[in-house]
């Protein structure tokens, strides 16, 4: 009777331990992908132009960029220059989003990331016709998903007339290792 107790012990205290352990890792390998990610300071104007510009910076295997993408090809771009930089290769949404009207590059190397100051995607920037940056954060107040989609084009024109006071935190995924 003594040796089952110990063994029922022993077994209970091996599967807290795991189950512990796999809480531990999980939320270690979910805590990155939850948080905002952090803009890198980074010196970029753009030529001044008659009209807003925009930079959307999507991550290729992002959920949350695959939301941006889609509802960028739903409505095409209105407000002048829209340039799409595709984080990683993904020739199928680099062709869906030129036939929606953009404008589609793709950065392959950390060193084309670095350049443009962006970790991940989804990123928007929006320049003024001066060319001076107005806004550079997220798409949304919460993580993209279908029930609280992305909406780029409301987005740009409440920037434009002025009613966004600050950055929204841009949830993503980090597009090291290109």
């Amino acid at each position: 009777m003594h040796l089952r107790k110990w063994r029922s012990l022993l077994g209970y205290s091996c599967l807290t331990l795991w189950g512990g352990g796999v809480l531990v890792l999980g939320g270690y390998m979910l805590g990155e992908h939850t948080a905002p990610l952090q803009e890198q300071a980074v010196e970029r104007q753009l030529e001044p132009q008659d009209h807003w510009q925009a930079e959307h910076y999507l991550a290729t295997g992002c959920p949350c960029s695959r939301q941006v993408a889609d509802d960028l090809i739903e409505n095409p771009p209105l407000h002048g220059l829209q340039h799409v930089y595709v984080l990683g290769e993904d020739a199928k949404l680099v062709s869906r989003l030129q036939e929606a009207g953009y404008q589609v590059t793709t950065l392959i190397s950390e060193a084309q990331l670095k350049e443009h100051g962006v970790v991940g995607g989804p990123w928007l920037r929006v320049y003024e016709p001066s060319g001076e940056l107005a806004y550079s954060g997220g798409y949304a107040p919460v993580r993209p998903t279908i029930i609280t989609p992305a909406h780029a084009s409301e987005l740009i024109d409440r920037i434009i007339d002025g009613s966004v006071d600050k950055a929204l935190p841009a949830y993503g995924c980090a597009a090291s290792g290109l």
